[in-house]
């Protein structure tokens, strides 16, 4: 009797499992089981003049507060030479740990048209199931910023993403 329960229940968690479309890897972040960026196609070779620099992240110029204030997450992003990139958040304490600042949590594409980046990633959200994002960023001397049709220019505080050079950051990827 018991031996039935634990059969169904095993058989409802697997049909509940097999019907998403990503799963979680050892190092962190979520990946698609079989990938479909539409960018993965035909993958972009950066060249230097283009402004994009493949050996620094590029950090956020605000944080994300939660937890009553004890959590204080930077978001970033790591662009290769190969057309991939990644983008993650880390705690401002933990700044300086490679490891962390290594693991990607989002990742994806990009190509570059007239210094905008078009990038997509894939993004899950909690219990559901992963999709396709895509963004875009303009590229002025060493900083990013997002382009979004509801970012007012009048406006005092205005997001973007600076780079830092950290040295020991991984040179490959593994998507």
């Amino acid at each position: 009797m018991v031996w039935k329960k634990i059969l169904i229940i095993s058989l409802i968690s697997c049909c509940f499992s097999s019907c998403l479309n990503y799963y979680h890897h050892p190092d962190g972040g979520y990946r698609p089981k079989k990938s479909k960026f539409y960018l993965q196609a035909k993958p972009y070779k950066i060249t230097p003049n283009n402004g994009l620099k493949t050996d620094v992240l590029y950090f956020s110029n605000d944080t994300l507060k939660y937890g009553n204030g004890n959590y204080n997450d930077l978001f970033y992003y790591r662009f290769f030479s190969n057309g991939r990139f990644y983008k993650s958040a880390i705690d401002v304490k933990d700044i300086t740990n490679l490891n962390k600042l290594n693991k990607p949590v989002f990742i994806g594409y990009y190509t570059i048209k007239n210094k905008l980046i078009e990038f997509e990633y894939f993004f899950v959200k909690y219990r559901e199931k992963g999709e396709y994002i895509k963004d875009t960023l303009y590229i002025k001397n060493d900083t990013l910023y997002p382009i979004n049709p509801n970012h007012k220019l009048n406006k005092k505080e205005i997001k973007f993403y600076s780079s830092k050079k950290i040295k020991g950051l991984k040179k490959i990827t593994d998507w």
